[in-house]
């Protein structure tokens, strides 16, 4: 099983992880600072749709018509790039998903494609955010239309990006109707999903709407009460067979 080496400060091993939530919940965020803490690979699913739309591809218009109008991407892209994700990769580079896979289906292979590669079962990690919670957000929420960095402003900017001087915009698809929309296919299709996680005993939730630092610790923890649990269960397990 593909298993992170120790960190000091944590005493923490972690699988794979997932990161699952709703827009503006922040798990861009979260993955990004795990990622760096713990040397995981971080793959962001809305990051390679985004690439998509603005590559002018044959899939380009298809993402962009599902996306423009706030419902989820074509399943088949996302799950043609998780596969390609997981297996070509090395297995000793462990993996974080920011935001895939969504759909009950894409889950499903997804599971089966970790452990058919070797690297066994992954943990998920849900950000519990409230719909408005997340208005509030997104209506701050501004994005380079060349790098693609996000920003969090109150008022529209007056700048260019401090990374490569474009012009900072709103997504397309954060007007006030859209993100709703998005909330609604949220609600009726990750919930499944997320259900097919607990069932499975990999899912650990998280209150989202804490600050940066105090999300990042209850995943921290939480993690470290998952592994130490699993290791509990295993033990018990050997010693009845034995």
């Amino acid at each position: 099983m593909n298993i992170l080496k120790q960190n000091l400060l944590t005493n923490i091993e972690v699988n794979n992880l997932i990161i699952l939530g709703p827009s503006g919940s922040g798990k861009g965020t979260q993955a990004e600072l795990l990622a760096r803490k713990f040397n995981l690979k971080m793959l962001d699913g809305g990051e390679y749709l985004r690439k998509i739309l603005f590559s002018k591809s044959k899939e380009s218009k298809r993402v962009a018509e599902k996306m423009n109008k706030g419902n989820l991407a074509p399943t088949d892209i996302i799950r043609d790039w998780m596969k390609m994700q997981i297996f070509s990769r090395p297995i000793s580079r462990v993996l974080i998903f920011s935001g895939q896979p969504r759909m009950l289906g894409e889950a499903k292979l997804a599971l089966k494609w970790f452990q058919e590669s070797g690297r066994g079962i992954p943990l998920v990690i849900f950000l519990k955010v409230s719909n408005r919670e997340v208005l509030k957000r997104l209506e701050k929420r501004y994005i380079c239309s060349k790098c693609k960095k996000v920003y969090t402003l109150d008022a529209p900017p007056k700048k260019s990006c401090k990374i490569c001087g474009g012009k900072i915009i709103k997504r397309a698809d954060d007007t006030p109707k859209l993100i709703k929309n998005r909330l609604a296919y949220f609600k009726i299709q990750v919930a499944q999903t997320l259900k097919f996680f607990k069932k499975k005993g990999i899912l650990i939730e998280v209150n989202g709407e804490q600050s940066v630092q105090d999300v990042q610790r209850e995943i921290i923890k939480k993690i470290k009460f998952y592994k130490t649990k699993s290791q509990k269960l295993n033990t018990k397990t050997t010693n009845q067979k034995v």
